[in-house]
């Protein structure tokens, strides 16, 4: 099930000017203020097969990858950037730069999830050879179920919610939490959950 995140807690070697040390994140350098630099090595993340990727994310800060700038942002897609050994360089103006985490996906995502109104809203993002089955899962039973072609830039959706608050009222529970379900044939691809209550 995706997505699976490995999160890159440290050591963390920093440095500001003639200032350095070493950190583990989420963490803060007390006392530090202006621009720093972070450096960590890590390896392949095991076998990623040829529907997966790999996805850096961060808080925020301006990145490179073994020597290659990515530029400044939250999330970079670096499936082919890796190599065996990997240095990942974070510069940013915050005395930490959170969590910092690599996340294998499909090949295709959810993206901008939320729950407004009657409505779970978001995208569908990536590639896929066929249209992708997306389901809205409440206390266990299928709520709404349509089927989505992906898109680099985002194949929009909107699910509506009215009859998962149905069912749990008809059944006396108290609905706290609904899923959405990306999935390819019976393999889920992506899955978000959000409290509702």
């Amino acid at each position: 099930m995706y997505p699976h995140r490995i999160r890159l807690r440290g050591p963390w070697q920093w440095i500001q000017g003639t200032a350095s040390g070493s950190l583990v994140l989420p963490g803060s350098l007390e006392g530090i203020i202006g621009q720093v630099k972070y450096r960590r090595r890590f390896g392949y993340p095991g076998t990623i097969d040829a529907h997966e990727r790999v996805w850096l994310l961060l808080d925020r800060g301006v990145v490179s990858l073994n020597g290659e700038s990515l530029g400044e942002g939250r999330a970079f897609e670096i499936t082919s950037r890796l190599r065996p050994r990997n240095e990942l360089v974070i510069e940013t103006d915050s005395f930490t730069p959170g969590e910092v985490s690599l996340e294998i996906r499909a090949a295709a995502y959810l993206a901008d999830v939320v729950y407004r109104g009657n409505e779970v809203l978001g995208r569908v993002v990536g590639e896929a050879a066929q249209s992708l089955d997306l389901y809205l899962i409440a206390d266990r039973h299928t709520i709404a179920q349509t089927s989505v072609q992906p898109s680099a830039e985002g194949t929009p959706f909107a699910l509506c919610v009215s009859e998962a608050i149905a069912l749990t009222e008809r059944g006396g529970s108290d609905l706290q939490e609904i899923r959405v379900e990306l999935v390819n044939g019976a393999v889920i691809w992506y899955l978000v959950s959000l409290r509702i209550s």
